[in-house]
């Protein structure tokens, strides 16, 4: 499946494809399974077209365009930077006994 023809199917559509794609690859895996799959490299496209759908069916969820979730809650904040280094918990230090 090639990217353009993902870019021209609406969320409804990319749903009912991913659907479609979820159910080949678990054929596949029982075919695996028993030893019937003749080609084994059908799972691996099958598994890169999952993640094409699912990222783009990410792009249209967001309203930035890039796909990405906020790596940190407090990245969401809009009165701050988004260059500014974002503070992060400190790990506390284990105690050594022994």
């Amino acid at each position: 499946m090639k990217a353009s023809e993902l870019r021209a199917k609406d969320a409804a559509q990319l749903s009912k494809e991913l659907d479609e794609l979820l159910r080949a690859q678990f054929g596949l895996r029982m075919q695996k399974a028993t030893q019937q799959l003749t080609n084994s490299s059908q799972l691996k496209s099958v598994r890169r077209d999952i993640a094409r759908v699912r990222t783009k069916r990410q792009d249209g969820q967001d309203g930035d365009g890039t796909g990405r979730a906020p790596r940190h809650p407090s990245d969401v904040r809009k009165d701050r930077d988004p260059l500014e280094e974002v503070p992060r918990p400190r790990r506390k230090k284990r105690v050594r006994r022994g």
